[in-house]
């Protein structure tokens, strides 16, 4: 049996990957609309969060290290690290961190370069401070409100779509298109986020199991592949209909 203490066990966490650079690129037509609303370079906010990253797994010692071998072995342990906790203890406050994130970048060879200023603005808007808990469902207590108007836009905008179905159904023939040989409609809302599903049956999932609100990337690869979001869990989803929730469980 394993000894917790000595690293070994299960773990509490598990650590993914995720490329900033393939959300920037589905999500560059936001830029301009996020700055205009919020004042912040969106693609300052993209860095910050790189730098949070490097930061939680590339600190303490490991950079003073002299060979590329000790210095694995230590990121292997802050990786461990955060499997067990989750978090990394960093020594240096949100301004510090502003400024070690600017000089790290030049020094990695950054394409892109940003003042230390823009970098704090984009590093407040994403800290959890009490203020931004408040706006945040996991954190404002009870019954979400932040939640409870995405759910609202979210069957708004479902709706809107499958009317648009239903209304080509009817209507194949239009002054410019002519889709009478098409045998179904397959109609399906795209996001440019990963949403959270809180029904398992329509109007968010056709009667396949498949989601009706899609993310870009999700929807290219139904389209070009051939491949089903959220496949593996099409067998549970088509055998929980039917079973009543209760509460809050979201």
């Amino acid at each position: 049996m394993g000894r917790i203490g000595r690293g070994y066990g299960a773990t509490n966490f598990e650590i993914g990957t995720f490329s900033l650079a393939q959300f920037r690129k589905e999500n560059a037509f936001m830029g301009e609309p996020f700055r205009l609303k919020y004042g912040i370079n969106f693609d300052a906010v993209l860095f910050v969060i790189w730098a949070a990253a490097f930061f939680g797994t590339y600190v303490g010692i490991t950079m003073h290290n002299s060979t590329w071998a000790q210095r694995h072995n230590r990121t292997m342990s802050n990786f461990s690290n955060l499997m067990f906790r989750g978090y990394t203890m960093v020594s240096f406050d949100l301004d510090e961190f502003a400024s070690e994130a600017v000089w790290f970048a030049k020094q990695l060879g950054h394409e892109k370069s940003f003042a230390i200023e823009e970098v704090r603005k984009a590093v407040e808007f994403i800290s959890l401070s009490e203020e931004a808990q408040k706006t945040i469902g996991l954190w404002s207590g009870g019954k979400p409100s932040v939640f409870d108007k995405r759910k609202k836009f979210i069957l708004e905008k479902v709706d809107q779509a499958r009317s648009l179905a239903d209304r080509i159904a009817k209507e194949p023939k239009g002054t410019n298109s002519d889709v009478s040989w098409a045998k179904s409609i397959e109609w399906r809302v795209l996001s440019p986020f990963v949403e959270f599903a809180w029904l398992i049956d329509e109007p968010l999932y056709d009667e396949a199991g498949m989601p009706r609100v899609l993310q870009v990337q999700e929807l290219l690869d139904h389209l070009t592949d051939g491949r089903v979001p959220t496949e593996g869990l099409v067998p549970l989803i088509k055998e929980l209909r039917g079973v009543e929730f209760q509460g809050n469980w979201y």
